[in-house]
């Protein structure tokens, strides 16, 4: 909503459906919000800043709407029109209706972590679009790599393309258990500029490690689409594997009886985090044995 109100989204601003409204199912959301760029609009889409920072009435904005609007409006949508600005104006601008809590974390930093404002943004934006903490963990790495967004893509659309659903958050977990900063997500993570570095440093590696691994699933065994990999976290100790010893990694063997033993147990069920770092530990310990 902040970004909405005094920013912009990927060069895209923040408008509002004025003919919205209408709750057909007790599930819809009713008024509708979407960020578009600002030369690819046209009615009934009005950009939400300028209704809640206007001087003007609600009524004088409303019916400036009306009167620009490319398409004949009838009565029933002019009452909407006016009816929608009202309600804009009396909640954004009259009320003091917006519920928020006040994190200080400076004065009082025992009292909530970053974690903990990570989980409650999560928790209070259920009902808006579906945000992971992977998601809003990887808006700290874009932050400062400009083409994060672009190369996670472009990975994703190359590991995806024959059938498997690889996503967002286990490319991020993936890259924090190979670099020994351990599965868990957690803020202080993403904010230090030496992990964020490191992993923009040692993409292009990271990458072909979990390509590679995922190559090997597709040409060496039977699993060659997301309806027969049940749990992707057991390829992590596999890329782990690929990344820091590619010579060994090319001569292994029963790599595809691991894979099948641990879908067939469901080993990484459960608590994820401490399994993969515990196997990673374990296949550290297992491969400078040999």
């Amino acid at each position: 909503l902040f970004i909405g109100l005094k920013g912009s989204y990927e060069k895209k601003e923040l408008y509002f459906h004025v003919l919205s409204g209408d709750l057909v199912a007790p599930e819809d959301i009713r008024y509708k919000f979407k960020f578009f760029n600002p030369s690819n609009i046209s009615f009934p889409w009005i950009k939400f800043k300028g209704i809640v920072f206007s001087h003007e009435q609600y009524d004088e904005i409303a019916e400036s709407i009306i009167e620009n609007a490319d398409a004949e409006i009838g009565k029933e949508k002019k009452t909407k029109i006016r009816r929608n600005i009202a309600r804009v104006i009396k909640h954004f601008c009259t009320d003091e209706s917006l519920v928020y809590q006040e994190f200080d974390s400076i004065d009082n930093p025992k009292v909530y972590r970053e974690d903990d404002v990570v989980e409650i943004f999560i928790r209070a934006n259920a009902g808006g679009t579906i945000l992971g903490k992977s998601d809003l963990l990887f808006s700290l790495l874009t932050s400062a790599w400009e083409d994060a967004d672009e190369r996670m893509e472009e990975l994703l659309d190359e590991l995806n393309k024959s059938g498997f659903s690889f996503t967002r958050d286990f490319i991020l977990k993936t890259c924090l258990s190979v670099l020994g900063k351990g599965a868990r997500y957690e803020v202080t993570k993403f904010r230090d500029g030496k992990t964020r570095e490191e992993i923009i440093e040692k993409w292009d590696s990271l990458t072909k490690a979990i390509k590679d691994v995922k190559d090997f699933l597709y040409g060496k065994t039977f699993i060659r689409s997301d309806k027969a990999l049940p749990s992707y976290l057991e390829l992590i100790p596999l890329i782990y594997f690929r990344y820091h010893f590619p010579d060994k990694f090319k001569n292994a063997s029963n790599m595809d009886t691991y894979i099948l033993r641990t879908l067939i147990t469901g080993a990484f069920s459960g608590t994820p985090d401490n399994l993969v770092d515990n196997a990673l530990k374990i296949f550290l310990e297992l491969v400078i044995s040999l």
